[in-house]
C-alpha cells in the first residue's frame, strides 16, 4: 500500500492474522529503524508527530514494535478472545496438585473442614447456579432447534435428506458411545455412594419414561426440572409455532429473545469453570488420590477413540454417498480443525465453518448457509460419545445396574439432548447433569466431568463440526452443489 508523507512516499504491507480468535494487525515498512515508543520519549510537544506518537505509546498494550529482516513492524492487537482452555487446563493441573499436597501433608480434620466449607460450598453455589437454568435453556433452546429443522423439511428433498443423514449418524454415535463406555468402564471404578437401598438394585422402567413424558400440567416440570417432561412440552410448542407459521411470529421472537438470554447467562456462569475445575479436581484428589488421575486418563481415551471411529464413519459417507475421493477432505480438515477446538461453541464456529466449506471444500454457499446451522443444532455426535461415557461412569460409581432398560433409557435420553444442547461453552454440561439426574443420581455425580472439561471439550467440540462438514459436503456431491476443482485442489 503507498502512502505520501510530506514530499516524499513510502510504501508498507498491512496484513491481518487470526489465531484461535485473536485477530491482529500488521504493518511492515522498511526503512530505518524506528521505535515509536522510544521516540514517544525524545519528542516535545508542538512537534509534528508528538501527538501521533503520544497517542501509540498510550496504547502500548495493544500495539508491539520490533525490527525484523531489515523491516520495522507494528504489531496491533485488534481483538483478544479469552483462552478458557488455557486457563481450565491449568486450574485442573493446579487442583491436582493441590489436593495432592493436601491429601499426604495436611491432617484429617483440616481436610475435612477445606472439603466441607470450602471446596464443597463453592461447587454447590456453581451447580445452584447451572440448575436455576436448566429448565429455561433446554425448553427454548429446543425450541428453536425445532423450528429450524421444520422448516428445513419442508423446503425440499435436500432438507430431508439432510435431517435423515444427521439423525443417523447421531445414532451411530450415543450407540458407539454406549459400547466403548461400558466396555471401558466395566471394572476398576470406585463406589462413592448409592441411589437405592442396600441389596436393591435400581432399575429404568422403559414404561413409565414413556407414560410419564406427558405432564399434568405445565409448571410442575419446571419447578421439579423433570427433563423429559419439559422435552416434550418443548417439542409441542415447537412444532405448534412452526405450523401457525405468520400468526406466531411474536411467538418465535419472542422465543428467540429469551433463548439468547439463556445463552448468555450460560457464558457467564461458564467463566467460573475454570475455579470450579480446581476444585474438582483437589476434590478428587482428597477423596480418591492418584487413582482419580487414572479414571482422568480412561475418560479422555474413550472420547478420543470414540471421535476417531466417527471420523472414520464420515469418511465412508464421503466416499460411498457423496462419491469423493477422502484424502482432499481429509488434509483440509486437518488444517481447520483447530478452529472449533479454540472456540469451544459450535454456535460460535458456524461463520467459519460455512466459509471453509464454500471456500475450501467447494459446497455451494447457500447450502453450507443452509446445511451447518441445521447441523449445529441437530448433529452433535462429540456428545453423543460424552454423554454416556461420564453416565455409565457415574452409575457404576452410584452402584446403578447396568440393564437394557437404563442403555434404552440413555439412547432416547441422549438422542433428545443432542438437539436441545446449548451451542454455548458450559451448554452441553447442563444436558449431562440432567441425564445424570434423570436416573436418581445428584447433580454431583457429573462434577468430575469439569475437571476434565478442557481435554474433553477439545475433541467432542470438533468431532461435532467435522460431522456437520462431512455430511454436507456429501450432500453437495450428491446434489451437483459441490465444485470439485475447488474440492481437489
Amino acid at each position: 500500500m503507498l502512502f505520501r508523507k510530506g514530499d516524499e512516499n513510502f510504501s508498507c504491507n498491512i496484513e491481518a492474522r487470526k489465531v484461535f480468535g485473536n485477530v491482529r494487525l500488521l504493518i511492515t515498512a522498511e526503512g530505518e529503524p524506528f521505535n515509536p515508543f522510544e521516540a514517544a520519549d525524545s519528542f516535545t510537544e508542538g512537534e509534528e508527530d508528538y501527538y501521533r506518537i503520544l497517542i501509540l505509546a498510550s496504547h502500548k498494550r495493544q500495539i508491539a514494535y520490533t525490527r525484523k529482516n531489515s523491516q520495522n513492524v507494528v504489531s496491533v492487537n485488534l481483538h483478544t478472545e479469552e483462552n478458557q482452555f488455557k486457563r481450565t487446563l491449568t486450574a485442573m493441573i493446579l487442583g491436582i496438585i493441590a489436593g495432592f499436597i493436601l491429601r499426604e501433608f495436611a491432617p484429617d480434620y483440616v481436610i475435612s473442614f477445606i472439603d466441607k466449607n470450602i471446596i464443597t460450598s463453592i461447587r454447590s453455589m456453581f451447580l445452584n447456579a447451572l440448575n436455576m437454568m436448566i429448565a429455561p435453556v433446554v425448553f427454548f433452546s429446543i425450541i428453536a432447534g425445532i423450528t429450524s429443522m421444520a422448516d428445513a423439511s419442508d423446503i425440499s428433498r435436500i432438507g430431508r435428506k439432510l435431517i435423515l443423514i444427521y439423525i443417523l449418524t447421531t445414532v451411530i454415535a450415543a450407540i458407539m458411545g454406549m459400547s466403548l463406555s461400558s466396555a471401558v468402564f466395566s471394572t476398576g471404578l470406585p463406589v462413592v455412594g448409592h441411589v437405592a437401598e442396600a441389596g436393591e438394585a435400581v432399575s429404568v422402567s422403559i414404561v413409565d419414561m414413556i407414560v410419564g413424558i406427558i405432564p399434568k400440567d405445565l409448571i410442575t416440570p419446571i419447578v421439579k426440572c423433570e427433563m423429559l417432561q419439559i422435552i416434550f412440552m418443548a417439542f409441542v410448542f415447537g412444532l405448534t409455532i412452526t405450523v401457525m407459521r405468520e400468526k406466531a411470529s411474536p411467538l418465535l421472537k419472542g422465543a428467540d429473545i429469551i433463548n439468547t438470554l439463556n445463552l448468555r447467562i450460560i457464558t457467564a456462569i461458564a467463566k467460573f469453570i475454570p475455579l470450579v475445575g480446581f476444585l474438582s479436581m483437589a476434590s478428587l484428589m482428597l477423596k480418591l488420590g492418584v487413582d482419580s488421575l487414572y479414571l482422568l486418563v480412561k475418560v479422555v481415551f474413550t472420547q478420543v477413540t470414540g471421535g476417531v471411529i466417527m471420523i472414520g464413519v464420515y469418511t465412508l459417507l464421503v466416499i460411498f454417498f457423496g462419491k469423493l475421493k477422502p484424502l482432499p477432505f481429509l488434509r483440509k480438515l486437518s488444517g481447520f480443525a483447530l478452529t472449533p477446538a479454540s472456540m469451544g461453541s459450535s454456535t460460535a464456529t458456524m461463520p467459519f465453518t460455512m466459509k471453509f466449506c464454500s471456500d475450501k471444500i467447494g459446497v455451494s454457499p447457500g447450502l453450507a448457509s443452509f446445511s451447518i446451522p441445521l447441523g449445529a443444532t441437530a448433529n452433535m455426535d462429540g456428545s453423543c460419545i460424552y454423554f454416556p461415557i461420564f453416565t455409565v461412569m457415574a452409575a457404576k460409581m452410584y452402584g446403578i445396574e447396568l440393564t437394557p432398560d437404563f442403555f434404552l433409557s440413555l439412547f432416547i435420553a441422549i438422542i433428545a439432548f443432542s438437539i436441545g444442547a446449548p451451542g454455548v461453552p458450559g451448554g452441553v454440561f447442563i444436558c449431562l447433569t440432567s441425564i445424570v439426574q434423570s436416573f436418581g443420581m445428584p447433580a454431583e455425580a457429573a462434577a468430575f466431568a469439569l475437571g476434565v472439561e478442557p481435554l474433553v471439550s477439545l475433541f467432542r467440540m470438533t468431532i461435532n463440526v467435522i460431522g456437520d462438514i462431512a455430511v454436507t459436503t456429501a450432500i453437495a456431491s450428491r446434489e451437483n452443489l459441490l465444485d470439485t476443482k475447488i474440492y481437489n485442489n
